[in-house]
């Protein structure tokens, strides 16, 4: 036989006739094959290493007639039959009064005592210890039901992967992570408990999963195009086998059944019909009432920052999930910043790169402590798309959103309002930054999330750790510009998009419209110094008059990058 699960490492073996022709006869007389465990494993050592562990050669040559060794066990599984008996390192004496020195012999007595028990006479540090075992199936302790629920697949935890990381025999495994059940920490996972309920098999888990409602549901109502949302928020506990670090791990996952609608279905193989699965529908799960009125906490923020005291119970985060790959945009998981610009109608402003489309599910977090969903209902040409809530789910004070007056310039001192990018997932904090130049925004696009600003002029700053969308403020807290993310050269590039640009699509937005659609030239410029215009066919009198005319851009001009065909 070729044993080895990869053909570079797979080795030849011969296996001895007797189990084989065992097998065969039982297969012949239409009977099945009972495989015994006491969930331990034990290997053939030899003499001289037996005699290290306190046997003299006399005693190894007295039950080890040809000198091959005896068995000495080396891993006993927790919780099972062995386990507070059997010790690593025991020898093996003899079994139901039979003296037992090969594998093949101790396997054949416990395939013929399937649900019964063996006696076990053990040496141990020089003393003969003596232990009843109740014998197992082993066919009961293989995977033979798998659950899939939530794009995700749930089995028992059995014999393979018990033993593969000394763990009970008993458990969930999340054996295919997928849907809802995307982990902050990937591997081999053993789920623990669901929805704050211990979850210590998989009968337990469905009816725990059954259980659990509907909690983001929202109806459409007349102001608010939302669409049907069918979520859940719950906890999940859990210890993934094969890290570093087997502790437990907690997580606050959504269970989204309005994009993952496949029912909870569990497929099992029966004992006298090992040729078929047999599919199960365990039904929908309960739907609950729409949504409570739920209250803003207040900000302590705003006192500590008075420049964002005015914006600050204004500034949300938007979450964004995308179960499938669409528009170029992987499955994944975003967070960025949002701005309500419209408190009354629930719009809010947000970056347009980590929302590429309307096929994704959306939820607006405000203050760090409530979650509403939400829809995507326009994208604006200069990176910022808006999104809307229902605006009966929220209750609290937000302020009217005040624009500068001032134009900014290169130099200016600003306030940037928005997330950090530190894996804490922390709602936006400000600190203050100064713009370092202002030009086009400039560099090979991915092609992947291809929105950005074209033939615009937008701020550029130093070096600043902010993730997603923000908001730049001026020293008296009024909206200057987004500070808005773009995809370039395959990295993230964070600008600021000023304020002249967007106040025509802010104003109609809080007067509660949506702008009308952006008409632009079908070409993409880019900023050329005036000792370059001359490569373009300029002559070389026309040049002190381009300078004349352009002092203002500092003697640069503007020439076409790419034209799109049409």
């Amino acid at each position: 036989m070729v044993s080895g699960g990869y053909i570079l490492s797979s080795t030849d073996v011969y296996l001895p006739l007797d189990l084989p022709l065992r097998t065969l006869q039982a297969l012949r007389l239409g009977q099945l094959i009972p495989r015994g465990t006491i969930q331990s494993i034990w290997k053939l050592e030899k003499p001289a290493d037996c005699h290290a562990r306190g046997l003299s050669y006399e005693e190894v040559l007295e039950y080890s007639h040809d000198s091959s060794g005896l068995l000495v066990a080396k891993e006993i599984l927790p919780d099972g039959p062995s386990d507070t008996h059997v010790k690593e390192g025991d020898i093996l004496r003899a079994v139901d009064g039979r003296i037992v020195t090969s594998l093949l012999q101790f396997e054949q007595l416990m395939d013929g005592a399937v649900g019964n028990t063996l006696s076990l006479q053990v040496w141990r540090h020089g003393n003969t210890l003596e232990f009843e075992l109740q014998v197992q199936d082993l066919g009961t302790l293989t995977p033979y039901r798998l659950l899939e629920y939530a794009g995700s697949v749930f089995q028992d935890l059995r014999y393979q992967i018990a033993f593969a990381y000394n763990v009970p025999i008993k458990g969930v495994v999340l054996s295919d992570a997928g849907g809802s059940f995307i982990l902050k920490n990937p591997g081999v996972a053993m789920i623990c408990s669901l929805n704050n309920q211990s979850t210590p098999d998989l009968n337990t888990f469905i009816e725990v999963a059954r259980e659990i409602p509907s909690k983001y549901r929202s109806n459409p109502y007349q102001n608010c195009a939302l669409i049907w949302l069918d979520q859940a928020k719950v906890s999940v506990e859990y210890r993934v086998l094969d890290g570093n670090s087997p502790c437990l791990r907690y997580e606050s996952i959504t269970i989204d059944r309005s994009w993952l609608r496949e029912k909870m279905v569990l497929r099992s193989r029966e004992d006298n019909d090992m040729a078929s699965w047999y599919i199960r529908d365990l039904g929908p799960a309960p739907t609950a009432a729409t949504l409570p009125t739920q209250t803003l906490p207040t900000k302590p923020i705003a006192e500590c920052y008075p420049v964002v005291h005015k914006i600050s119970s204004n500034m949300v985060m938007v979450l964004a999930w995308t179960p499938y790959t669409t528009d170029g945009a992987c499955t994944e998981y975003l967070e960025c910043g949002g701005l309500v610009i419209n408190a009354n109608r629930g719009f809010v402003v947000t970056a347009r790169s980590f929302i590429p489309s309307t096929m994704c599910t959306l939820r607006i977090r405000f203050a760090d402590s409530i979650e509403v969903p939400a829809t995507k209902i326009y994208d604006h040409a200069l990176g910022f798309t808006v999104v809307q809530y229902d605006t009966s789910l929220v209750q609290g004070q937000m302020e009217r959103v005040t624009f500068s007056k001032r134009e900014p310039k290169a130099q200016d001192k600003m306030t940037i309002y928005g997330p950090i990018i530190d894996g804490s997932g922390s709602g936006p904090v400000p600190t203050e930054t100064t713009v370092s130049s202002i030009g086009p925004l400039t560099g090979y696009y991915d092609c992947k999330r291809f929105y950005h600003p074209i033939n615009v002029d937008i701020l550029h700053f130093p070096k600043a750790k902010f993730g997603g969308a923000g908001v730049l403020l001026d020293e008296h807290g009024d909206l200057q510009g987004l500070w808005l993310p773009f995809f370039i050269n395959h990295t993230t590039k964070w600008v600021g998009v000023q304020l002249s640009l967007l106040l025509p699509a802010f104003e109609k937005l809080q007067r509660g419209t949506l702008p009308p659609e952006c008409r632009m030239l079908d070409v993409e410029l880019e900023l050329v110094h005036g000792h370059e215009v001359q490569a373009f066919g300029v002559s070389e009198g026309k040049i002190p008059c381009i300078k004349i005319c352009r002092a203002s851009t500092d003697t640069s001009q503007r020439r076409s990058k790419k034209l799109h065909p049409g």
